[in-house]
């Protein structure tokens, strides 16, 4: 499902490089029928190492679909976070201090 999406954000998304476009298009359709492929295989082999395969694939297509950052975007999901999380800050001030407890329990172990 997900390389279908990134075919269907290549194909509607214009002002992309063409050259761009059809790398993320062609290769989520040959990701897609690979996973098709590999999972009426038999090999267990393949099955249990091919999705290494399809994470990194993902990665490298999803990432051929940016061409500009949408700051408008970033905007209102920062505001989201803020608004769930609060201020980032603290909240990573704190989450940093509880790291810094386990590692220093882990490093006298």
């Amino acid at each position: 499902m997900f390389f279908a999406h990134v075919a269907v954000a290549a194909l509607v998304r214009s002002r992309m490089p063409l050259g761009r476009r059809l790398t993320a298009m062609l290769g989520s359709v040959a990701a897609a029928m690979t996973v098709v492929v590999v999972s009426h295989a038999g090999n267990p082999a393949l099955r249990n190492w091919a999705p290494m395969g399809y994470v990194l694939a993902a990665y490298y297509l999803s990432g051929r679909t940016f061409f500009a950052p949408m700051p408008r975007v970033e905007s209102w999901l920062a505001a989201i976070d803020r608004r769930l999380l609060g201020d980032p800050s603290a909240a990573f001030s704190r989450w940093l201090a509880g790291v810094e407890w386990w590692l220093a329990r882990a490093g006298g172990a």
